[in-house]
């Protein structure tokens, strides 16, 4: 109960609050992790941006509230103070791949919007097996398993860091994930504070992208706005 102890109100967020969950995002985590800054996702001025944030809150959050296994920390004041998203897969109960491919678009280079371009590099680095491998079927075939807990978003708010409430927050939401039954838990931790975090819970790497090396085909870094990150660590630990 160390972060009830901590004076912090530990909820689980439900599809209602995908609104809310967002704004924290834009307000202290977009800018602050590597990809989403590189992909620009607080920008909502075109059609483009609007339909990457689009994207991205239908991958990577939606499907976190369908059900509560997803955690927010609520302050005194009743505002999100962090937030450990996941939810889990099983090749039982396959869910939809989520990403779509974009592949084609890059045929025309001189007509598609930059984001756009840039956006369909996104989708591929998230779902193909040579890099995040992310598809659930794909995903659980390489780990031999018949279910995990895919990790998302892992979050606090700037006025409540160096608290240890990352590592709080994943030692909740493991412990949410081994009364669900998952074999292990997964995730894709993109920056050098949550990879830290996730070493401290004994989380191995199965595979280190560099952001440098991923780039377009036209030689371009995709993700070119990293600031003190250098790769994307693909992490996983046994429950069970």
């Amino acid at each position: 109960m160390a972060l009830e102890r901590k004076g912090y109100k530990v909820c689980q967020p439900v599809p209602a609050d995908s609104d809310r969950i967002w704004q924290f995002m834009e307000e202290h985590f977009n800018e602050d992790e590597p990809i989403l800054r590189s992909l620009k996702t607080n920008e909502n001025n075109t059609w483009v941006d609007r339909f990457v944030r689009k994207e991205i809150r239908q991958n990577l959050i939606e499907p976190c509230l369908v059900e509560p296994t997803s955690i927010i920390l609520e302050d005194s004041d009743g505002d999100i103070a962090g937030i450990k998203l996941g939810h889990p897969i099983s090749i039982h109960n396959l869910p939809a791949p989520g990403y779509w491919s974009f592949n084609w678009i890059r045929n025309f280079p001189w007509l598609v919007p930059t984001k756009l371009y840039q956006y369909s590099y996104f989708s591929e680095f998230q779902s193909s097996e040579e890099y995040c491998n992310l598809k659930p079927a794909s995903l659980l075939k390489s780990l031999n398993l018949e279910n995990v807990f895919m990790g998302q978003m892992l979050g606090v708010s700037r006025g409540h860091r160096r608290k240890g409430l990352a590592c709080d927050m994943i030692q909740r939401s493991m412990e949410l994930a081994a009364k669900l039954g998952c074999q292990g838990y997964v995730v894709e931790s993109s920056g050098i504070y949550s990879q830290m975090s996730y070493k401290k819970h004994q989380f191995q790497v199965m595979k280190e992208i560099f952001y440098e090396d991923f780039k377009d085909g036209q030689g371009n870094i995709v993700f070119n706005d990293t600031m003190e990150h250098k790769s994307v660590k693909m992490l996983f630990k046994p429950l069970s």
